[in-house]
């Protein structure tokens, strides 16, 4: 699973071999997110 970014604490991964629709893992210690990247960024799920 490729790390793209460290932030505060939040790691951001991209899996270039995902399914559709185009999104981003963000994962933290108290939790998980998956982020829709389209003209707007939104939240798809949230596991936290």
């Amino acid at each position: 699973m490729p790390e793209i970014l460290r932030l505060f604490g939040l790691k951001f991964y991209i899996y270039t071999r995902d399914h559709q629709p185009p999104h981003i893992h963000v994962v933290s210690a108290d939790g998980s997110a998956k982020f829709v990247i389209e003209k707007e960024i939104r939240l798809l799920e949230n596991f936290g």
